[in-house]
């Protein structure tokens, strides 16, 4: 399955999200619940909203700890393609996709 969803101009529109990766795993276990300001939070959600911050600092040459790499974040939101910038619209996507309940 292309990762890449393309329109008949060749622009990015959207991403195909693979089904069998951990965040989709995590995301779709009710037991999957941490207390985040006492309010319940899917762990797999808690976890994209730091990605998403973590590989913004990247990009700008920060790396949010000692031991970070980017690699098993990439692997576990299932994204194969080297492009950062790219893996952090994904993100966002899917983000967007989870809070509006959107198509």
């Amino acid at each position: 399955m292309e990762q890449l969803v393309k329109d008949e101009k060749g622009q990015i529109i959207g991403f195909n999200v693979d089904p069998n990766c951990q965040f989709v795993k995590e995301m779709t276990n009710p037991k999957n619940v941490i207390l985040v300001n006492e309010k319940n939070m899917n762990k797999a959600y808690y976890n994209l909203i730091v990605s998403i911050r973590d590989i913004r600092l990247y990009i700008r040459g920060y790396k949010p700890n000692r031991n970070w790499k980017i690699t098993p974040v990439k692997e576990y939101f299932g994204f194969t393609l080297r492009d950062n910038n790219l893996f952090v619209e994904y993100l966002e996507g899917i983000k967007d996709f989870i809070d509006n309940g959107t198509n």
